[in-house]
């Protein structure tokens, strides 16, 4: 019985370890990027401010569109394969859903990609005002948690 229990215990330390290694694996992975200025693309709306964020690795770059709006700055996260929106208001930062006047991507493949569970934890990232720099940041640590996992390789 002492055995059993044993080779019970090692199992289950060996499957906690194999699991928190490939969760410190996915973080590393998206700890390297950069954020450039890039030149205005063209949208169907009119946008402030254009960046690229490149994870290290990454072929597809992921743009951030600012736009001042009558609440406040929104951020538009924009690949070929998904977008999303990022909000700063008065309320805080955080994840809401895009206007269907500034989408450029296909429903259905927008929400095969964007996981609805994380942008509803995300929609509040902090209840603090932030500034250009702190939302770009912001949203390149935390852009990887609302892709499904089955579609993490966009970032890479």
């Amino acid at each position: 019985m002492r055995k059993l229990t044993f080779f019970s215990l090692s199992f289950i330390c060996l499957m906690f370890l194999s699991v928190s290694a490939k969760a410190s694996d996915f973080a590393a992975e998206f700890n390297e990027y950069e954020i450039e200025e890039a030149e205005n693309m063209k949208m169907n709306f009119d946008a402030d401010k254009v960046w690229n964020i490149k994870y290290k690795g990454c072929k597809n770059p992921v743009y951030v569109i600012r736009r001042n709006v009558s609440h406040g700055v929104v951020y538009i996260v924009n690949s070929e394969f998904f977008e999303v929106c990022y909000s700063a208001t008065s309320k805080g930062f955080g994840t809401r859903y895009l206007k269907k006047a500034w989408s450029t991507v296909p429903h259905q493949l927008n929400s095969a990609v964007i996981n609805p569970e994380a942008l509803k934890m995300q929609q509040i990232i902090t209840p603090n005002k932030v500034d250009d720099k702190q939302a770009l940041e912001l949203i390149a640590v935390f852009l990887p948690g609302l892709i499904n996992e089955n579609y993490k390789h966009l970032l890479q």
